[in-house]
């Protein structure tokens, strides 16, 4: 017994004078794995009168950060697309969803709406039109979101259902320029309590950001892609 405890207090002196000489020391711990860059499936949900076409830059702007076609899914309204107010769109926005998580089971989603597009996401996650779970970003630009009070049902108390983080960049209109100038989406239609609400025209240098530069300007792809990574959202 005592010729074990020996040997053990003899092997702490020689590992104690060896690492104070430098001869040895012991190994660095391992390196905690990098952040996982893990691309979600977006749908990007276009406006009235529009069409998947609506989308081109933002597109190639994901391409270029690394999202691949077929993870990008830009369909065109098939029923009733020159109404505003209508449940058919949430309930046709819905179908897309669940064709998306046929094709990626494994993925998380984002919905990105733009104008009529934003209301019709938020009335089908309103409405519980889908398995919410599998929604992680919620985005609307310009997005008529509060629109059509009288046609669907009343925007429940939770307006950021689920666990997704929810973000709506807008342009409240500026002093000077009309809505037919530049065709602004106000506050009243497009803040949602609980999300990341941003007026462009707040914090923005290419002021005014008209209702279409939501779906174009670069200022507004670097909050879209801030969102699409986590760094801002709410719920």
């Amino acid at each position: 017994m005592f010729k074990k405890i020996w040997v053990f207090v003899l092997a702490l002196i020689m590992a104690s004078m060896l690492t104070g000489m430098g001869w040895w020391n012991p190994p660095d711990p391992p390196e905690p794995p990098p952040p996982s860059d893990e691309k979600v499936a977006i749908l990007m949900v276009h406006g009235l009168f529009g069409g998947g076409y609506a989308w081109t830059n933002l597109e190639a702007f994901l391409k270029e950060n690394g999202w691949t076609d077929d993870l990008l899914y830009t369909p065109t309204m098939s029923s009733q697309n020159a109404s505003l107010c209508s449940q058919k769109h949430p309930e046709e926005v819905a179908q897309w969803v669940n064709d998306i998580i046929s094709d990626h089971p494994d993925k998380k989603i984002a919905l990105i709406g733009h104008s009529r597009g934003g209301v019709d996401i938020m009335q089908m996650l309103w409405q519980g039109l889908i398995d919410i779970s599998k929604i992680k970003y919620v985005i609307t630009l310009s997005g008529a979101n509060k629109a059509c009070r009288t046609t669907f049902p009343p925007v429940p108390a939770d307006e950021t259902p689920g666990d997704a983080l929810y973000t709506s960049i807008y342009g409240d209109p500026v002093a000077g320029e009309s809505f037919q100038d530049c065709d602004q989406t106000d506050a009243v239609h497009a803040v949602i309590d609980g999300a990341f609400n941003l007026n462009m025209n707040e914090v923005g240098d290419d002021v005014p950001y008209c209702h279409s530069d939501m779906r174009t300007h670069p200022d507004v792809f670097d909050y879209i892609l801030k969102a699409l990574k986590g760094e801002v959202g709410s719920n």
